[in-house]
């Protein structure tokens, strides 16, 4: 492949084929979170280990973190997680969850770094919750 011919047009091709390729990943990105979580909010929660008031505590802790571009508190994101019993917990939770217009999963994916959203995967796992952010 020629690079001299990539660069016409004042490096226009490459712009487009960048947004073509984030156009793609984000797509992947959609589809896959869309999947993974149709069956929490449809699935009913019958067996949680915390109350209602404990689920609001926690979704205010995480909403708390978020402190903005460059000072959130992941450690308090963790701990959050790290309070739920099982699945049910978790499908409590994101039904509960509020941070402005945005749900757990949105909140998650756009505030946290893949190697942060994958530590939280992590604590779930740990508590046999089998979902992925």
């Amino acid at each position: 492949m020629n690079l001299k011919n990539l660069t016409n047009n004042n490096g226009n091709t490459i712009i487009k084929i960048a947004f073509i390729g984030c156009g793609i990943w984000l797509l992947f990105r959609v589809i896959r979170n869309v999947k993974n979580n149709t069956d929490f909010f449809t699935t009913p929660a019958t067996n949680p280990t915390l109350t209602e008031i404990q689920l609001s505590t926690i979704a205010q802790k995480i909403a708390n973190a978020w402190g903005g571009l460059w000072n959130d508190d992941e450690e308090a994101v963790y701990n959050a997680f790290r309070q739920l019993g099982n699945k049910d917990d978790l499908i409590r939770l994101m039904r509960k969850y509020k941070f402005g217009n945005e749900n757990l999963v949105e909140s998650i994916q756009k505030r946290m770094s893949n190697r942060e959203i994958n530590k939280v995967n992590e604590i779930l796992k740990g508590k046999g919750i089998n979902y992925q952010f």
